[in-house]
Parts: C-alpha cells; sequence; structure tokens
C-alpha cells in the first residue's frame, strides 16, 4: 500500500511539473495577456476612413500567432511605400508589406517611404561619351525643377549639337541644353544633330541682363532653312525696375521684332538678338486695345485683365518687381489676380493725362476685382464699383498671404452682394485701409461694407460710410468680423443695418470668433433697425457695435460723439437695446485709456451700454449702484428706460 501511494505521489508531480512547463510561457508570476495590438502608423501618410484623412489602424494577434501584417493603407504623396519598422526615423524596412509576423507584446509599425524619383535617359542618337557609351542619366524628384545636364556627348564627324527631341527620328527639339525642366514620369530624350556646314547660330545678349549663373549671353543653333521656336529668354535678372519685352536685331531698340518664343526663319549662319527691356508701367484704358504693347497711353490696353497676363508672363522676374497699372477713364472690371508673381501692383490714375475718372466697373456683372493669389495690391485714387455678386461685389480676397491696401483717394463704392460683403469679401488675407473709402455698398445679409470671414483687416484711416453714403446690410452694415479687425484710426459712420424692421450691429457686427482691437478713429452715426419707429418688438441692438465675441476698446477710441442723445439727437442708434455698444462677449476698456461712448440712443435700455450677465466687462472706473451702471467713460446716452448703462 504504501508502494502504491509512493506511485501515485510520484505520476501526481510528473503531471504538475507537466503543466507547470507548458504554461510557462503564459504565466511568470502573475497572468499575461492572450492578445496583442499592432498599432500601424502612417509616419506622415495617411488614409481616408468615413470621410477623415486617418493616421493609424491597428491588428490583434493572439500569443505567438503566426498571420500576415494587414496590407497598407497609407499613401503618402509623392513617395513610395517601402514596408514597415518599429522606429519612425528608419530609413529601410524591417518588414515587407503583408509579412508574416508574431508578436507576445503590443507593438507599433511605422510607415517606411522613400521619394518617388523619376529618371531622364539621355540617347546619343548617333553621339557618345569620352567612355564610348551611348547613353547616360539623370535622377528628378517629383515636383522638382532643375537644369539638364549638360551634353556628355561627342558629336558625329562634321555635325553640331541642337538639342534634345522627346521622339526619335525628328529634328524639332523639345529642350535645348541646359534647360530647366521638371518631369512627372521617366523621360527618354533623343540628341539632335545638324551639319556644321548648315548651322545657324543665335546669340542672344542679355543688354545689361544676366542668366541665373550670372552669363550675359547665350546661343541656339538651328538648321538654315527651317524655321523653329526661338530658345525661351533665359535672363532672370533684369536691369533695375524693367521687364523682358522681346527681342530685337540692334542692341537699343525700344520695340521688339520677335517675342520670347516666336518662330526664327534660320536663312543665315550667325545671328545676334538683343533683348528689349522697359519700364515696368502697363497703361489701361476704355479706347484702349488688348492686342496693344500697353506699353504707353496712346497703346494702352482695354482690360486690366489684359494687364494681368503681361504680368504672368513676365513670373521669371516679376517677384522682384513693382508694377505700376495706370487707369484712364472707366475700365472694365471682373479681373481675376491668380497665378500671379509680382513684389506689387499699384493700381493709380493715368499721370500722362488730365483724368477725370479712374475706375473699375463691373457692369452689374460678377466681382470686379477677385485676388487669388500672393499678391501685394496697392489702390491709389480708383474706383471699384458696380459690381453684383453672392459675396465679395468689390474685392473679394482668397488667399492667406494677399494684401490688399486702399488708400487715400481710392473708393469702393455702389457694390452690391445677395450674400454677404458687397463692398469687400475677405475669404481670407489681409486688408489694409489707409485713407480710402467704401461707401454706398449694400449686401442683402452681412457686411454691406465689408465682410470678414477668416483674414485681417487693418484700418487705418478713412471711411467705411460717410453722411448720405453708407453701407446697407441685415447685420453689420460697416463691418461684419468673423477674423480680425485691428482700427487705429479712420471713421465708421452713417451705416444702416436693417433686416425688415430689424437689424443688428450698424457700424460693426463681431461675431464670435471675431476680435475687434479699437485704439482710435470714431464710430458714429449709424443705425440699427428703422429711425425711430417707437415699436419696442423691433430687435434692432448696437448701433455702434454688436459684440458676441472680442472687443478691445483702448487709446481715445470714440464710439458716439453727440453731446446728447435723444429721440431726434443721437450718433448712433438702437431701435431696442445698446445704442453705443451691445455686448454679450468679452468687452475690454484698456486700463488708462481716454476711450469714450457718448451721445448714443437705444429707444429700450442701454443707450450707451448693454451688456448681458453671461458676458465679460472690464473696466479700471466701472461702478455699479444696484441694476444701473456707471464708467467715468460712458456719458450723455439716452435710454426710455433711462438707463445709460444697463446689465441685463
Amino acid at each position: 500500500m504504501k508502494n502504491l501511494k509512493n506511485k501515485l505521489f510520484i505520476i501526481f508531480s510528473l503531471l504538475c511539473a507537466l503543466a507547470l512547463t507548458s504554461c510557462m510561457d503564459l504565466y511568470d508570476g502573475s497572468e499575461v495577456p492572450t492578445s496583442f495590438k499592432v498599432t500601424f502608423d502612417g509616419n506622415g501618410g495617411s488614409y481616408i476612413d468615413g470621410g477623415i484623412a486617418a493616421t493609424t489602424y491597428s491588428q490583434i494577434y493572439a500569443f505567438a500567432e503566426q498571420k500576415n501584417l494587414i496590407a497598407n493603407k497609407f499613401s503618402k504623396a509623392n513617395c513610395k511605400f517601402l514596408g514597415w519598422a518599429e522606429s519612425a526615423t528608419a530609413t529601410t524596412a524591417t518588414f515587407a508589406d503583408e509579412a508574416n509576423f508574431s508578436t507576445k507584446t503590443d507593438r507599433t509599425l511605422y510607415a517606411i517611404w522613400s521619394e518617388v524619383t523619376y529618371t531622364v535617359t539621355f540617347v546619343g542618337n548617333g553621339g557618345s561619351t569620352s567612355e564610348g557609351k551611348n547613353t547616360y542619366t539623370q535622377d528628378f524628384k517629383v515636383g522638382e525643377e532643375k537644369a539638364l545636364e549638360k551634353m556628355k556627348f561627342v558629336a558625329p564627324e562634321g555635325k553640331t549639337f541642337k538639342g534634345w527631341t522627346e521622339t526619335a527620328g525628328t529634328s524639332t527639339c523639345n529642350y535645348h541644353d541646359m534647360d530647366k525642366i521638371s518631369v512627372k514620369e521617366d523621360l527618354t530624350l533623343y540628341a539632335v544633330w545638324i551639319w556644321t556646314s548648315n548651322v545657324c547660330t543665335i546669340t542672344f545678349e542679355g543688354n545689361d541682363g544676366s542668366t541665373a549663373g550670372g552669363a550675359t549671353s547665350y546661343t541656339q543653333e538651328l538648321e538654315i532653312g527651317t524655321t523653329e521656336p526661338l530658345r525661351e529668354n533665359m535672363f532672370v535678372n533684369p536691369p533695375q525696375a524693367k521687364y523682358f519685352y522681346g527681342w530685337a536685331t540692334t542692341a537699343n531698340a525700344t520695340s521688339k521684332d520677335y517675342s520670347d518664343g516666336q518662330s526664327y526663319p534660320a536663312s543665315s549662319p550667325a545671328v545676334t538678338l538683343y533683348a528689349v527691356w522697359v519700364d515696368t508701367n502697363l497703361y489701361v484704358s476704355p479706347n484702349g486695345n488688348d492686342s496693344n504693347s500697353g506699353l504707353t497711353h496712346d497703346l494702352a490696353f482695354k482690360t486690366l485683365q489684359r494687364v494681368v497676363k503681361e504680368i504672368t508672363d513676365s513670373k521669371k522676374y516679376g517677384a522682384t518687381l513693382d508694377w505700376n497699372v495706370y487707369i484712364d477713364g472707366s475700365v472694365e472690371g471682373n479681373t481675376n489676380i491668380e497665378n500671379l508673381i509680382a513684389k506689387s501692383i499699384t493700381l493709380a490714375k493715368d499721370p500722362t493725362v488730365g483724368v477725370t475718372t479712374a475706375e473699375l466697373n463691373g457692369s452689374n456683372s460678377g466681382t470686379v476685382l477677385k485676388v487669388s493669389t500672393d499678391s501685394d495690391i496697392r489702390i491709389n485714387d480708383v474706383t471699384i464699383t458696380g459690381g453684383r455678386a453672392t459675396d465679395g461685389a468689390g474685392i473679394y480676397i482668397d488667399n492667406a498671404s494677399a494684401k490688399i491696401t486702399l488708400n487715400s483717394g481710392a473708393k469702393v463704392s455702389d457694390n452690391t452682394a445677395t450674400n454677404d460683403g458687397a463692398g469687400v469679401y475677405i475669404k481670407k488675407g489681409h486688408f489694409i485701409v489707409n485713407g480710402g473709402e467704401i461707401i454706398s455698398n449694400t449686401a442683402t445679409r452681412y457686411g454691406g461694407g465689408v465682410c470678414i470671414d477668416s483674414g485681417e483687416m487693418i484700418f487705418q484711416d478713412g471711411y467705411i460710410g460717410k453722411q448720405n453714403e453708407g453701407n446697407k446690410a441685415a447685420e453689420g452694415a460697416g463691418i461684419y468680423n468673423k477674423g480680425t479687425v485691428k482700427m487705429s484710426s479712420g471713421h465708421i459712420t452713417n451705416n444702416e443695418a436693417k433686416n425688415g424692421n430689424n437689424g443688428n450691429g450698424c457700424g460693426v457686427y463681431n461675431c464670435n470668433t471675431g476680435i475687434f482691437e479699437m485704439s482710435s478713429g470714431a464710430i458714429t452715426n449709424n443705425f440699427a433697425g428703422v429711425v425711430p419707429t417707437g415699436d419696442i418688438n423691433v430687435t434692432s441692438r448696437g448701433g455702434g457695435i454688436y459684440n458676441s465675441g472680442t472687443v478691445n476698446l483702448k487709446g481715445d477710441a470714440i464710439i458716439g460723439t453727440a453731446t446728447q442723445a435723444s429721440d431726434s439727437s443721437y450718433s448712433n442708434y438702437a431701435n431696442q437695446s445698446g445704442g453705443g455698444i451691445y455686448n454679450v462677449g468679452v468687452l475690454t476698456f484698456e486700463d488708462n485709456c481716454t476711450c469714450s461712448i457718448q451721445g448714443n440712443h437705444a429707444k429700450v435700455s442701454g443707450g450707451g451700454l448693454w451688456f448681458s450677465s453671461t458676458s465679460t466687462f472690464t473696466s479700471n472706473t466701472f461702478t455699479s449702484t444696484g441694476d444701473v451702471l456707471s464708467d467715468t467713460r460712458i456719458v450723455l446716452n439716452h435710454a426710455n428706460s433711462n438707463w445709460q448703462i444697463k446689465k441685463d
């Protein structure tokens, strides 16, 4: 019996040891997970999941399970997927796409990318390199623009190199030696040879201009008896304040014999063409012609769009040039400035004649001037008028790097928007008013004068609205702002916000995302709603400013100027509340500022200032006596309920 017990104990011990051994992978003092997550990180790549760009996804593995990785879902612009690695900075892949894989822990695999390159193969087509090779290659990255390698082939006997063609067996060149190009796929170029005895050598002289490498001349070989395009102008460094106009057969010419790229009949062994440089002044007139040169008043273009094309065609060196566009009379508007490279463009009256009118006129059709490129455009003594569009009838700005300046003498007037921003609509970009006027514009919804969707307006001086020339809109008749406005001078005046009998924020409607900063200037004589109706159910608020965003008043900013306010005498007016300012956002008087809210009127309450209990009002002299609030800079305002300042 004792022996049997011993045997059973030995058998039991062996079974326990076997069980323990079989579980060693699963237990080490405590139980470990039985499944693990492999996270795939795009490492700069992404894929679309439910309409959203996703940068990770995952796969679940059981302990020590062997199975293939999920196929790669990511893509990355101009890059090729190499595989996966466990380091985001790896340059080579550890695991191939859909590789067999196993894990005993959670792990992250990073996509590894390489830039796509294209190969240009040069074929000797009868020529060979000094090493006797008939081909050589050059690599281009996606989107890269650079010069073709200098031709390496030794010419066949009695011939000279003309250029490169993409089609074997043709003599028409697509490229010349060392042309700057970019490629979108692998490319094969064949050398084109012509007999030396039949060569026309054209020498292009810079005439005070030079190439990117500093050369003052370059050449092109054509076969005598053929007609082919001239080599594109390579002089990207022009004489100061000049632009390339074409080619002439004499060095001191002011007009051109050939345009850039024009077909040239080769008839003699040697020809010299000189670059023609002209001033960066272009002229436009209703009596002009778009087939003219645009270089003088007598040779003016007819439309601004033709002017834009002329500047666009100068793109090689346009980024360094300041252009002057001189306007005589009422010129056709509806101009879209896009894909344009220029240091600046100034629109001004034609100084060579006694101009009484200089305007861009939309003729009640479309936007007068749309800017959708990175440009600095300055408008001097020119009127933008007659636009009719859904948004931005006068000026429409749609580029974050664009900067449009309305200088003294310039106007944006009498434009109509069926939605927003009749005078100026800033979808994105920068708009500066430096003495100009935005007057008599009408928007059905928001921003009769200016509507800022996402961008910045700098108001340095000038007028948004004038007596008998105010802007109109349902809300924000002067300015409707969802971006940023910085006002350091100027006037917002005589605008009218009315939507039926209602209307808010006549001078300025500052939305919940808007920031309005005012350090000087005046907001006066703006009317929110029907003036006056006596109907307290007319819900017009904020004659000067309606604020649900952030307003910061500092310096000597003025909201209203009347010495008294009543039903018949007032500065800014609201049919219900907040004659000067209606605030449901953040309103701050900067410490020690001298700004004032004076002589405004509201039909119900808060003649100077009305603000809600949920809003923020900060002032270093703010005092409270029950429901009636006061501030030393908020004076002589009137409301029928006798609240100069009212907190709801």
